[in-house]
């Protein structure tokens, strides 16, 4: 990942503690989405299990969707602030 990009992902925080950060998904975070919502070992326990490439495309743009919506319900990725990984995701409601 460049310096840029990652400074990208960390400068985008909506809530920090010293090790992780949460903050909303863009477009440029499918390829690592993949790597976490394909995994069918992370998603045992998802209702719905895991997911292709075009599954986890359209779950990235309904989230991207209710941001411009202002739905009240928010999804955010979870980072590790010292290497900039998405790590998982966590929901809030406003």
């Amino acid at each position: 990942m460049s310096s840029s990009s990652r400074t990208r992902k960390l400068n985008s925080a909506i809530l920090e503690t010293n090790r992780l950060l949460l903050r909303r998904f863009n477009a440029s975070d499918t390829s690592d989405l993949l790597a976490l919502l394909g995994d069918a070992r992370v998603m045992e326990s998802s209702i719905d299990g895991a997911m292709n490439a075009n599954e986890v495309s359209n779950w990235l743009s309904d989230r991207l969707r209710e941001y411009a919506e202002n739905s009240g319900i928010e999804v955010y990725g979870v980072v590790v602030k010292a290497s900039a990984s998405l790590i998982g995701y966590c929901g809030l409601f406003q």
